[in-house]
């Protein structure tokens, strides 16, 4: 999915931007667009707009994103030694299986989670935020586990609306361009 504004590092056009697999070093960008990346079977990162993403690395063992802005994930479970990380402003934000958000922006972090759960952590804390809830804090501030709150009716029904949709993993563009051609 490539809609709108988008780059990926010096990449403009639609077909420059998805002519290669994501791989560790990539940088993407939106205006008023939104993106969506493979990150492996049935794992998806949708960047939304006004966001920024590096992918710091992509292998077997870590997928570690750095985003500025608003990304939705769907993470597949992963083995127990595998991490899937996403690092906003000075917070980390790990996860096993999960559909969660990541908004950081104006220095301030929200992390809301559709099912799942999710740790983040910075200064030496750790707070897990599970499904139906979210955490709001600001750049500097210590996490602490009454900053985590249930998510009401309309903002999990935003969460699942913004969820990517986790597509079958090709190898190549030949393939994903035979398997989807009219």
């Amino acid at each position: 999915l490539i809609e709108g504004d988008v780059t990926r590092g010096a990449a403009v056009a639609p077909d420059e931007i998805g002519a290669r697999l994501v791989v560790a070093g990539d940088q993407l960008a939106t205006g008023d667009g939104r993106v969506a990346l493979q990150l492996g079977p049935a794992s998806t990162a949708t960047l939304g707009p006004r966001s920024r993403m590096v992918v710091q690395r992509l292998d077997a063992a870590m997928i570690a994103l750095t985003v500025d802005g608003r990304v939705d994930i769907e993470v597949t479970h992963r083995a127990p030694e595998q991490r899937f990380l996403v690092v906003a402003g000075g917070h980390t934000v790990e996860v096993r299986g999960t559909a969660f958000e990541v908004d950081h922006a104006g220095g301030v972090l929200a992390v809301a989670c559709e099912h799942g759960r999710v740790a983040v952590s910075a200064g030496g804390a750790t707070v897990e935020v599970g499904a139906g809830q979210g955490l709001t804090v600001a750049d500097g501030a210590p996490l602490a586990p009454d900053l985590v709150r249930a998510l009401d009716d309309a903002q999990l029904a935003a969460l699942a609306a913004a969820r990517p949709t986790a597509l079958g993993l090709w190898t190549d563009a030949a393939t994903m361009l035979r398997t989807t051609a009219p």
